[in-house]
């Protein structure tokens, strides 16, 4: 039935959605380390894995390494850490909505 199929295919973009939603507020959340480490030579990519899943990679020759993926680690298990602050929730939400609208509906 449609909507069967509709229910599915909302509920598939609202995770969609949100998983983005979490992406982007730890990214924000850990942005300065993540700077301080790209001064040593440390890359960091955090990014949506099959629309579901987060893949967090790292890459570079310093032993800060560790202490950084550790860091991220550490703040992505403690969700409050960077899910706190309702007003960077609420507007990186509205550009998310805005992102997947312009995407899929025009």
């Amino acid at each position: 039935s449609s909507s069967t199929f509709s229910k599915e295919l909302d509920s598939k973009i609202l995770s969609v959605i949100l998983n983005d939603l979490i992406i982007r507020l730890l990214k924000d959340h850990v942005n300065e380390s993540v700077y301080q480490a790209s001064l040593c030579d440390i890359q960091c990519n955090i990014n949506s894995y099959n629309d579901n899943g987060i893949l967090i990679k790292l890459s570079g020759f310093n032993d800060k390494i560790y202490e950084l993926l550790n860091y991220i680690l550490h703040t992505f298990s403690n969700p409050l850490t960077y899910l706190s602050n309702q007003s960077i929730i609420q507007r990186e939400l509205e550009l998310l909505i805005k992102e997947y609208e312009n995407h899929y509906i025009t």
